[in-house]
Formats: structure tokens, C-alpha cells, sequence
């Protein structure tokens, strides 16, 4: 299915608002009965479009109200509610673990996208399509390891994923936990709607889907009010398992569910190297741009221009620059390979060993907030990234 038809196939659902003047948000609980009996979901239903075979409403024994299951694919075309630039999705999820592959995700929201691959044992691990460019993309895990019975997971969790639009990044929290940050978003819809797909992966593959929120208030802010309104799933801790977050299926925007059915190539694992670094001052200065010049070793490098903020007393502000590292790593490698340091700038006759100011790895994911002392933010800087060793020099 081609994405331009999407506008004439689904259908727009309507904004909700807590109070006059509140704010507009989306909810789908699935606890109104006339609206959503029990058996097979009609399509075009509060704007949920069925896309493929098929979807049902199921009360199991014991719950209060009903839940969507999706064998296929259900698609919500919905208000792209911004607020500071920024969108979020709540949905619990009792997902399909699936064997590790190309088209296997249970949930699309503009481009954020998760799966739920098999692991050994009666368990699974929660993953994260990370975009590094328009086409090109690395499934991440999120280091969380999910119990499952019959292959679908044990109990009920609920995943936010928070859309920020300006920076075309997004970030993931499960169970309450922030599991991963700066994420690369795929391509989304047109700029007006927002999209969410949801998918099994077969008539006896089903997953579930329950209290569907989408706004642009932080979601906690928004459920105290909702809980006096409609009956709200309880917020039982499942138990998971933490491990690191590992890079594994390279992939490419192609092979997204909403665009195609595809099958998995592994011969397109990807190798280790960086693929870019990008840099932006996000507080105490004013960032201008970025630029590249050649240096004398013939190599690339790239600049950040930025003016440094001073405070009343004339003493420049502690700086905060955004690092994101767009990596293709090998399956198996972790996001904690990868090192980052803020140096002294070395200038062209240098040749003592430079000041590392501060480091770390990604090992929250591909992007990243670094704080920079007042007393080095209005100094030129270096910023690097790749195996640099100082892990292990701290480890010492």
C-alpha cells in the first residue's frame, strides 16, 4: 500500500478536551459497549480503521471492560497534538514475540516503531527501530527482557513514546522507565495528522491493545483527570529484566509494515563505523550552525558555531550541547562501544596530550545531553566519538 492513499482510506477521529479551554487529547478504551461489543471489530470504528483481517474486541475473565486484538494491521489517523514541539503516544501493549526480522513490528506511531523479538527462554526483548538516515535503519534493543507464556508476553505493559518533532528524534519508556532517548524517527505522515499502527502477525498471532492516549501534555498529567472519566487499566508492575542494549537487524524504511510485506536479507548486517556526528548547543549559548572544512591530514571535520551565555555577574554559563552519533555496528555490538569525550580544542602545532573535560558512551541511546563547565564554555572544544578507550582508562 502506497502511503498517499492513506488521507482517503482512514478516518479522522475527533479531539477530546478535559475542560473548557483544557487540553485537546485523544482516548480509545474500548470500555463503551454499544461503541465496542464484544467479537469482531467493525472497520471505521472512533477511527480506528481495520486495514487487514482481522480485529476483535475481547473482555477476558475478570476485567472490567474490553480490549482490542489485532491480527493484522489497525490503523488510527488522528489531530497531530503539539505542544513545545512535542507529541505523545501511551498505549498498553501485551505483544507477540516474534523470531528476529525485517516487517515484524506490533506498533507504528509516525515513525517510531517496536518489536518484540524472541530470546532463549519463556522470554523476549523489547526493540527499537533507530533511523539514521531517510532509508537506513538498525533495530535496538532496549535491554529489557519480557516474560511470555504461549508466546505473547505474560502481562501487560505500557510503553510512551514521546515525538520530538523539531529534532525528528524520539524517545521510548517502559513501565514508568526511560529505556531509550534520541532515537531516529522514519518517515511520518503529512505534518498536520499523526498515524499509529497496530499489528499481529497472523490469525492465531495476535496482540493486544489497551487505553490508547495520544497528546501533547505529559501523559501522567492527563491520566489523574482521566481515571474520575473511564476506567483505566491498573498499573500492576510486570516483572523485567534488564541486559544491555544491543544493535541487531540492519534494515531500511522500505521494509516497514505500512509500506510493504517484507522479508528479511540478512546479508545486510551492517559493519562497524560511525556514520555521522552531529552537534547542536541546546542551553547556556545560542547555537548558530554547523560546518565542515578540510584539515591538514586531508580528513573531514566538523564544526559547531555557538555565542556562550553569560549571567548577570559577566561569568559565562555552564553550557549543555546536544550529541547525537549516528552508528552502523555490527549485530551483537552494544550502544556502550560507542565513547564520546569534550576536550580542549588542539590547535595546529599541538602536540601535548589534550584535557578530556567529560566523557561517556550512549549506552541510553543514540543521542545525548553533555554539560559543559562554566569554566571551559567559552573556549574552543573538541568533540569525539567512537572506541576511544576511556572507558576502560576509568575503569582502572
Amino acid at each position: 500500500m502506497k502511503r498517499i492513499a492513506l488521507s482517503a482510506l482512514l478516518i479522522l477521529t475527533s479531539i477530546h478536551s478535559l475542560a473548557a479551554g483544557g487540553t485537546p487529547y485523544l482516548f480509545i478504551n474500548f470500555e463503551d459497549s454499544d461503541l465496542f461489543p464484544p467479537g469482531k471489530l467493525k472497520s471505521e470504528t472512533a477511527g480506528l480503521q481495520v486495514m487487514t483481517p482481522d480485529a476483535f474486541i475481547v473482555k477476558e475473565k475478570g476485567e472490567a471492560k474490553g480490549h482490542l486484538q489485532v491480527s493484522g494491521s489497525v490503523a488510527l489517523l488522528a489531530n497531530r497534538f503539539t505542544g513545545d514541539g512535542q507529541t505523545n503516544l501511551e498505549v498498553w501493549i501485551k505483544p507477540r514475540a516474534v523470531v528476529m526480522g525485517e516487517g515484524m513490528e506490533f506498533l507504528d506511531y509516525d515513525g517510531a516503531v517496536l518489536a518484540l523479538f524472541q530470546t532463549e527462554g519463556n522470554h523476549a526483548e523489547l526493540h527499537a527501530l533507530h533511523f539514521v538516515d531517510e532509508v537506513n535503519a538498525f533495530w535496538v534493543s532496549t535491554g529489557i527482557q519480557i516474560p511470555i507464556q504461549d508466546g505473547v508476553a505474560a502481562q501487560w505493559h505500557v510503553v510512551r513514546i514521546q515525538q520530538h518533532w523539531e529534532k525528528a528524534s524520539w524517545d521510548l519508556t517502559l513501565d514508568g522507565v526511560i529505556v531509550l532517548q534520541g532515537l531516529g524517527r522514519g518517515q511520518c505522515a503529512d505534518g498536520k495528522w499523526s498515524e499509529v499502527w497496530l499489528y499481529g502477525h497472523g490469525e492465531s498471532l495476535l496482540s493486544s491493545f489497551d487505553d490508547l492516549l495520544l497528546c501533547a501534555e505529559q501523559p501522567d498529567i492527563l491520566e489523574r483527570e482521566l481515571s474520575t472519566l473511564h476506567t483505566l487499566r491498573a498499573r500492576d508492575k510486570a516483572p523485567v529484566t534488564a541486559k544491555q542494549k544491543r544493535v541487531g537487524l540492519h534494515t531500511k524504511e522500505s521494509q516497514r509494515r505500512q509500506n510493504q510485506l517484507a522479508q528479511p536479507d540478512p546479508s545486510k548486517t551492517g559493519s562497524a563505523k560511525i556514520l555521522n556526528i552531529n552537534l547542536q548547543v541546546v542551553g547556556g549559548g545560542r547555537h548558530i550552525g554547523e560546518f565542515e572544512s578540510d584539515a591538514k591530514n586531508g580528513k573531514k571535520q566538523k564544526f559547531a558555531l555557538y555565542t556562550p551565555g553569560y549571567d548577570e555577574d559577566g561569568k559565562p554559563k555552564p553550557l549543555e550541547v546536544q550529541i547525537r552519533c549516528d552508528a552502523q555496528l555490527k549485530e551483537g555490538a552494544t550502544l556502550g562501544d560507542i565513547e564520546w569525550a569534550i576536550t580542549e580544542h588542539q590547535g595546529e602545532d599541538q602536540k601535548k596530550n589534550l584535557k578530556v573535560i567529560l566523557f561517556g558512551t550512549f549506552e541510553n541511546g543514540p543521542s545525548l545531553i553533555a554539560k559543559v563547565p562554566s569554566e571551559w564554555s567559552n573556549k574552543p572544544l573538541s568533540i569525539q566519538c567512537g572506541q576511544l578507550g576511556l572507558k576502560k582508562r576509568d575503569d582502572r
